[in-house]
């Protein structure tokens, strides 16, 4: 059986051709291979996102955690699905601990900041965008939604 990195090599191949499902059975031996091989979790998490699959998504994306328990994209990806699911609270926990796994994550920052905006926690929606926007002035989202909450 190949190796988990070589496997991951070809699945790096099949997604730039758009054979996500190709991609998820390869990961899927990946992780088989190493369980502890948290990108291949990842990795698998965005192919089953792509083939539409947020559940087994969301346990690759939690698989990865596990093995890498300061994985902060790991995290970061559970609070996109748990958020889109309607589970704004746990996202904001897993956007929390993104942020406090990589403290520069622009992305989880301005992520968080709409999750508190949808719960109606204004202040500290405010103090997320400024704070992605203090990491990187050019960051859209976070410009664009912090505009938008300041808005009379």
């Amino acid at each position: 059986m190949p190796a988990a990195s070589v496997l991951s090599d070809f699945v790096l191949a099949a997604r730039s051709q758009s054979k996500w499902q190709e991609a998820v059975q390869s990961y899927r031996q990946a992780v088989a291979i190493d369980p502890g091989f948290a990108v291949a979790h990842l990795n698998l998490g965005v192919s089953l996102e792509m083939v539409r699959d947020a559940d087994a998504a969301l346990a690759a994306y939690e698989a990865a955690l596990e093995a890498q328990a300061d994985f902060a994209g790991a995290a970061f990806n559970i609070g996109r699905l748990l958020e889109d699911k309607g589970r704004v609270d746990e996202a904001i926990t897993r956007y929390e601990r993104a942020v406090e796994l990589n403290p520069n994550f622009v992305e989880a920052l301005s992520n968080l900041g709409l999750a508190y905006q949808h719960k109606g926690q204004v202040d500290a929606a405010l103090a997320c965008y400024r704070r992605a926007l203090a990491i990187r002035p050019d960051y859209v989202p976070a410009r664009t939604n912090l505009e938008l909450l300041l808005r009379p």
